[in-house]
This record gives structure tokens, C-alpha cells and sequence, in this order.
């Protein structure tokens, strides 16, 4: 398997750009990043004069005559002429200046962030090297806990962009490990996504089991979701027993596109744990042997994050459990069920098959 158990996300972001229409687009961007902002790091990078590098160097050697009576050491000029060390130069002032503050920082982090996830040009040297970058600029400026989290979605979607290069998953791991173990020791800030991958076996908050809320997330932005979820606000049956097999296989797969961000993964989960709760038996039960195959992965076809598996535990056990309370989706008009405006009957039947809609 090429990410280590251990290195898993237990943070996240609460800083969302959310679309509030409803569009199902076929143009959006298979690679979901609910937390991109506006503007481009380049385009700051390259907005500014690149100024040259003073550097101490020796004047002269002990033999040398003319250094009697003055300072041993002087400085130089060095023009740095590698395109890729001067955004990284510049990136690092930024991050020490004074004169920028913290929301500032933040903000060119984040769009530093969205170039390494976007930009396909970048070698994994350079990848490497800027999330060092990044992680050690953190403390220079007391870095907040959502831009941290944000780092940490990159490295994971970085880790499933590139899964195929094991020299550079081996070193974006060491990477991941260290921050966890530090965010871990901090305290815990509960906001949207932050709960689903900090404390899973705690199941979901209610931006995630509140349909209304997952929707407007998911509709027009999220190109392998947004159709289903479209699906299920329209009572569309047949076409979540159609598709819903083939996109949670592609999303949880081994071998995951190289298009494919962590938060996808997470709002996956969030859309089969509302498809738990329909009215519709078969669709219900579809979905509990769906999520039971990513657990047991017997035929070794899917990957999954430790928190993943928690999340996923934590709902089928929910769903076992006479005893559980409040465990069902919340909706805003009161309804608990997705597909139709009753709840399940108790004595809705089994038999049926999963494509008879």
C-alpha cells in the first residue's frame, strides 16, 4: 500500500467558498477544492521586482596584501536567475515580513497551496521542496489551525495525485506524519469539516447530515458528486442504482485518479450515509454492503484513510445500533429521509432488486 495507516488527517478547514447554484455543470473541474480562493500565486510572485541576493562572502585570503587594516569580510551580489528558487525566495520574505499580517499570510499561503494542486507543471522536486517550504514557514507568523488544515488536505491530495512516484509519496509521507503529530497536541476547534477528520469515530456534524447544507456544497462545483446529489434532491432512482457503484469505485479506488482531491472523498462518504436513510429498501441496503466492501476490501480494488475507515465504521455501527439516537440526516423542512417526503416504513420489504427503479 503506498501511504502508511499512520498518516492520517485529523484536521481541517473551516474557511469554504461555496456556490449557492444549484447548476449541474459539466465544465467544473473534476479536482474539487472547496477551500480555493480567488487570485493566482504566480501572478503575486510575478507582480513583484525579483530584488538581488546580498551574501556574505570572503574578501580576500590571509596572504593577500592590500586586506591590512580592514574588515576581512565584505559582501556580494548574487542574481538569482532560476525562475523556481525566486518564487520560493519570494514566498519566504513574505513570510518574515513585518509589514504583511497574518490574514495576509494566510492568504498567500492558500493560493500557494491551490498552484501546488492545480499546476501539473511542477517537478516533484519542486513540489517537495515547496511543501518543506510551507510547513516551515507556519512558525514564523503563528500560523492558524485552518490554514494548517488546508496544508494538510494539500499534502494528502498531493499524495493521491502522485501516487504512482514512491520516491516522492515516501517524502510528502515523512512530511504529512510530522504535522499531524504537531496538530494533534493542539486544541480542538470544531467547524465545518474540521470534525470528520479530527474525531470520525465521532460521525458526522451537521453540515454534513443536514441534506440541504451537502447539496448546496456539492451541486454545480463537485463534478463526480453533483449529479448524484442532483439525483437524490429530484427523486432520481434510476440513476443513482445506475451510477452510484461505478463513482464510489473510482473515488475509493487504489489507483485513484490523479484528478481527485481528500475532501471529495469526505462528501462521498457524506452522500452514502444520507443514502442509508432513504425510503427505499433496496437502495438502503445496496449502500450498507457498498460501505461494508470498502471496509473489508477483500479483493484489494479500494484505499482507504484511517480516518476514512473510522467515519465509515462509525455509521454502519449507528445504522446496527437499536439503541442509537439522533443518528439519522437532519433536513431544514423536517423530513429524515431523501428520495421521497415519508419516512421508511417498518415494514418495507428487502426483495426487491437494487436496478428495479
Amino acid at each position: 500500500m503506498w501511504l502508511h495507516q499512520s498518516l492520517f488527517v485529523f484536521v481541517s478547514i473551516s474557511q469554504l467558498v461555496l456556490r449557492t447554484d444549484a447548476r449541474l455543470s459539466d465544465s467544473a473541474p473534476k479536482l474539487w477544492l472547496p477551500d480555493k480562493l480567488e487570485g493566482s500565486f504566480m501572478q503575486d510572485f510575478r507582480s513583484q521586482p525579483t530584488p538581488t541576493e546580498v551574501v556574505d562572502s570572503p574578501a580576500c585570503q590571509s596572504s593577500c596584501w592590500n586586506c591590512f587594516g580592514s574588515s576581512a569580510r565584505s559582501t556580494s551580489v548574487e542574481v538569482v536567475t532560476d525562475p523556481h528558487k525566486q518564487a520560493v525566495n519570494y514566498f519566504t520574505r513574505q513570510m518574515r515580513s513585518r509589514t504583511l499580517n497574518q490574514r495576509q499570510k494566510v492568504e498567500l499561503t492558500q493560493k500557494l497551496i491551490d498552484y501546488l494542486r492545480l499546476d501539473n507543471s511542477i517537478s516533484s522536486r519542486q513540489l517537495y521542496e515547496w511543501c518543506k517550504e510551507i510547513k516551515s514557514s507556519f512558525s514564523r507568523y503563528d500560523a492558524p489551525q485552518p490554514i494548517i488544515s488546508s496544508y494538510i488536505y494539500c499534502l494528502q491530495t498531493l499524495l493521491l495525485k502522485n501516487h504512482s512516484d514512491h520516491r516522492l509519496v515516501n517524502k510528502l509521507n515523512r512530511l504529512l506524519k510530522d504535522q499531524v503529530a504537531s496538530i494533534s497536541a493542539l486544541p480542538y476547534e470544531p467547524g465545518q469539516w474540521i470534525h470528520e477528520l479530527y474525531r470520525p469515530s465521532s460521525g458526522f456534524t451537521s453540515t454534513f447530515r443536514t441534506w440541504e447544507q451537502l447539496e448546496r456544497l456539492l451541486l454545480g462545483t463537485e463534478q463526480r458528486l453533483g449529479k448524484l446529489a442532483w439525483a437524490i434532491s429530484n427523486k432520481q432512482a434510476k440513476y443513482i442504482t445506475t451510477n452510484l457503484d461505478r463513482i464510489i469505485q473510482e473515488i475509493f479506488s487504489k489507483s485513484p485518479p490523479t484528478d481527485l482531491s481528500s475532501q471529495t472523498r469526505v462528501a462521498a462518504i457524506a452522500i452514502l450515509y444520507h443514502l442509508l436513510y432513504t425510503d427505499q429498501r433496496p437502495i438502503n441496503d445496496h449502500v450498507k454492503s457498498l460501505m461494508e466492501s470498502l471496509i473489508s476490501n477483500k479483493h484489494g480494488e479500494f484505499f482507504l484513510f484511517k480516518n476514512e475507515e473510522s467515519l465509515i465504521e462509525k455509521l454502519l455501527n449507528d445504522l446496527r445500533d437499536p439503541q442509537a439516537r439522533d443518528v439519522r440526516p437532519h433536513n431544514l423542512n423536517g423530513r429524515t429521509t431523501i428520495l421521497t417526503p415519508a419516512p421508511p416504513p417498518d415494514n418495507a420489504s428487502s426483495s426487491e432488486g437494487w436496478m428495479d427503479f
